[in-house]
């Protein structure tokens, strides 16, 4: 809409500033104009006149150039390396309500039967939940301790740092490469050994030496027992295309010690060919079976949900390369 209202405008600009030399012209004495007789222009008009048409041309210029680099700025942009494959992901977003779901196993246990049907449905080759999906813009933060280290801060704890839940599977379903050690398991259970996976980044960060797996770290708000790091992942941006990819700390989702943490977004990825809303309906039909009264608060594709973060961008790149198209013209 804006591209149309833009060329209406520019073509409505040329048709006006262009009427009063058209009605000049039309009123020429011809006859004077073929015997070689010339109007004698003043040289301030001429160059008003040439002024104009530099202007005119710089103007083009400076669009094209900026359309430019929004074009090359876009291409770099899809270009980026995510840290996960995006392609075939599909999402759909839950929130369990506290007062039918009160306590960690509860919660766990809803979202395995939840995978188990997702798995079951056709066109989905795999499933996984994570508490921050790509693109959801859900995020919490934690501070830590490490072993036997002091920390830098005066609190006596290291910087927070984003914390992600995740469920076992989820790194081979994202496709996340695991750089070192392993990712969270079926063995991760509640009454299995806590553990934590780290990104690399955070890896950089605390453990430069390059020692971080076999390390042990601490949570605040109650987390009392040491949770051992037992691998290390790529870095993922899980925010946006745009955004910088930053210290992740991964957890299974069947040790975590916090009631209040109910949301999770379930995560599939399709079969090549597989029809988005088919496995859509699949997914609803798998969340009713195990709970007919928990409806999903969302269900879209990665794919989408990128497109979304950076349609500004789109938008400012198609809203200048039309106008330098129109003022070239």
């Amino acid at each position: 809409r804006m591209l149309t209202f833009a060329a209406a405008v520019s073509f409505a600009c040329a048709a006006a500033f262009g009427l009063a030399p058209a009605l000049k012209l039309s009123r020429t004495d011809l006859d004077r104009t073929l015997r070689g007789i010339r109007n004698t222009v003043g040289s301030a008009q001429v160059g008003l006149r040439d002024g104009l048409l530099v202007g005119q041309v710089a103007f083009s210029v400076v669009l094209l150039v900026g359309a430019g680099l929004f074009v090359q700025s876009f291409r770099a942009l899809n270009a980026t390396d995510l840290g996960f494959d995006p392609d075939g992901m599909t999402v759909m977003e839950m929130d369990l309500p506290f007062g039918r779901y009160p306590d960690a196993g509860r919660q766990a246990g809803l979202y395995d039967a939840v995978l188990e049907r997702a798995r079951a449905v056709p066109g989905v080759s795999a499933a996984a939940a994570s508490s921050m999906t790509p693109g959801s813009g859900q995020s919490m933060t934690f501070s830590f301790t490490i072993e036997g280290r002091a920390a830098s801060n005066p609190s006596g704890r290291e910087d927070d740092e984003a914390l992600v839940a995740v469920t076992p599977g989820y790194f081979d379903l994202m496709r996340q490469s695991v750089l070192e050690g392993r990712g969270i398991q079926d063995g991760d259970g509640p009454d299995g050994v806590p553990v934590v996976v780290i990104s690399e980044s955070l890896a950089r960060k605390h453990w430069p030496e390059g020692d971080a797996v076999g390390g042990r770290i601490s949570f605040r708000e109650g987390e009392t027992p040491w949770r051992e790091v037992v691998g290390i992942v790529a870095d993922a941006r899980l925010e946006s295309p745009d955004g910088a990819p930053g210290p992740v700390l991964y957890i299974p989702y069947a040790q975590k010690r916090w009631p209040w943490l109910t949301w999770m977004g379930v995560l599939v990825r399709s079969t090549e060919g597989s029809d988005p809303g088919t496995v859509a309906q699949g997914l609803r039909a798998a969340v009713s079976e195990v709970d007919p009264l928990l409806p999903p608060d969302g269900i879209t594709t990665i794919d989408d949900r990128f497109r979304a973060s950076t349609a500004r961008r789109s938008f400012a790149m198609q809203l200048i390369t039309g106008f330098g198209v129109l003022a070239l013209l």
